[in-house]
């Protein structure tokens, strides 16, 4: 009987302290204009007695961690709190929730407290933001959060929910940035001879001065994703994000294309012509598609770079894409897209996953093409740091990478070589934090409509992989680029 009188008594202290919160909620919305100061001359401080959520910084840059955190609960009250965010198209909608018991304090910290169930489980700071999905009415669409334009941010709505409600009533609610360029950072766009794509500046002149600089490729079929080149000036490098696909010649063959070559050279040209930057002090960075053209570019070019990050490799010039060098000299493909893709139907749409180069019944030997295709990578002489996708599913980039490790170790430069395993990660290596997305669609310039394709990767185990190669890549530029001003 105690226990019951107990239980009735909390349900009723709850009800009471909600009904004063909603009460509160609509006086503060009167008062608007100065939100410091109730009706009744109370500061807001006085306030506390009712929920609130709080999320620090409310704008900040997107790799840098939030204090999500709720006040004014019960001791022991359940509540879920929601985020949501829009593509940057404004077409689709992801959400993540989680579910949380409050302290004795009445309080929510998201960082030290585990989340009981919802989109993700156990003590996450950054779960909220990474766990998101779409909403079941777009989720047959396979929507991906990416960001094309980093001018503008990604805005979150954080949603503090009842569980003691009929209604799941929202308590609080706050409205955040995810910022992808610094304030102190320029945005241009560029064109050099051959080379196109974005140029991001530090704009003071400081210490680091002439800066040093970082060449970024992509993968094939989203033309340029700036959130990580633009995050990566923020922490006081000069980043070209180069379009790689405004750098292709024509075959005389149906569906052969080429890079120009030419395209790295005259980003180098620009480098040591500008007043502002280091040519001595130049990395690069490669991502899929990307990666094979900037590890043939580092073989075969002789370029002044310090050091090399690659990820989601694929090592040979297989399908679609070869490449056109300085002297003239075309590196054919091996075949088309076909002859390395198996394509299926499924929910009604082209899906499409490629084969390892082992597997595809190609006379490799009698082509006598595979000796161009795979990359001279004993000529390479400078630091190189691989992150291995642990679950790639849509290319056997582990295996490329494991292959580029043991031929530069037999050719006496495995000290060169760094190599981590980022286990749980799929293909797609996007900025820290983005919503993990493992399956999306893929548009080839050479195919007249979208495919969908499997990326690969488990949620939770993808999200620290993600974040642990961002800081891997961080430390690497740092000890070898050497910045002396970070800017941040």
């Amino acid at each position: 009987m105690f226990v019951h009188i107990l239980s009735f008594l909390f349900s009723l202290q709850c009800l009471l302290r909600h009904t004063s919160a909603h009460h509160l909620c609509s006086l503060q919305a009167c008062t608007a204009t100065d939100p410091t100061v109730m009706p009744s001359g109370q500061p807001a401080g006085d306030m506390s007695t009712h929920p609130t959520l709080q999320v620090t910084p409310q704008s900040g840059l997107a790799d840098g961690l939030l204090d999500i955190r709720a006040t004014g609960l019960c001791p022991g009250q359940p509540v879920t709190i929601q985020a949501e965010v829009r593509t940057e198209c404004q077409r689709f909608v992801f959400q993540s929730s989680a579910v949380f018991k409050a302290d004795s304090q009445g309080e929510v910290a998201v960082a030290r407290q585990p989340s009981l169930g919802g989109t993700y489980e156990g003590i996450e700071p950054m779960g909220l933001i990474w766990s998101c999905k779409p909403v079941p009415a777009v989720a047959h669409l396979y929507p991906r959060v990416k960001k094309t334009d980093s001018r503008v941010p990604l805005r979150y709505t954080l949603r503090l929910v009842s569980h003691e409600s009929p209604g799941q009533e929202e308590l609080a609610s706050v409205v955040m940035e995810r910022r992808y360029l610094a304030d102190h950072v320029e945005r241009h766009e560029f064109t050099e001879g051959k080379a196109h794509g974005v140029f991001f500046l530090p704009k003071q002149r400081g210490s680091s001065d002439p800066l040093p600089v970082v060449i970024e490729l992509r993968g094939m079929g989203n033309g340029i994703l700036e959130d990580r080149a633009s995050l990566l000036a923020s922490h006081g490098y000069a980043v070209f994000a180069l379009d790689f696909l405004k750098s292709i010649v024509v075959g005389d063959k149906r569906d052969t294309y080429y890079f120009d070559s030419q395209a790295i050279l005259d980003v180098f040209e620009y480098i040591s012509q500008h007043a502002r930057l280091d040519e001595r002090r130049v990395g690069m960075f490669g991502f899929c598609t990307g990666s094979t053209l900037v590890i043939h570019c580092a073989a075969r070019l002789n370029l002044p770079i310090r050091c090399l990050v690659f990820t989601s490799l694929l090592e040979a010039f297989s399908c679609v894409l070869g490449m056109k060098l300085p002297d003239g000299r075309l590196i054919h493909p091996i075949g088309t897209l076909q002859d390395f893709a198996e394509v299926y139907e499924k929910d009604g749409y082209r899906w499409f996953r490629t084969y390892p180069l082992e597997e595809v019944p190609l006379d490799l030997e009698a082509d006598n093409v595979i000796n161009d295709c795979i990359a001279p990578v004993e000529n390479i002489s400078v630091p190189v740091l691989l992150l291995v996708s642990g679950d790639d599913q849509y290319a056997t980039s582990k295996n490329r990478m494991r292959l580029v490790r043991e031929r530069m170790i037999a050719a006496g430069k495995g000290h060169l070589v760094q190599s981590h395993l980022m286990e749980g990660m799929g293909h797609l290596v996007d900025a820290p934090y983005m919503p993990i997305v493992t399956q999306s669609s893929l548009k080839f310039p050479m195919e007249p409509k979208p495919s969908f394709t499997t990326w690969g990767g488990t949620t939770k185990p993808y999200a620290h992989s993600i974040e642990k190669s961002w800081h891997l890549m961080l430390d690497y530029f740092k000890e070898h680029l050497k910045p002396t001003e970070l800017y941040r």
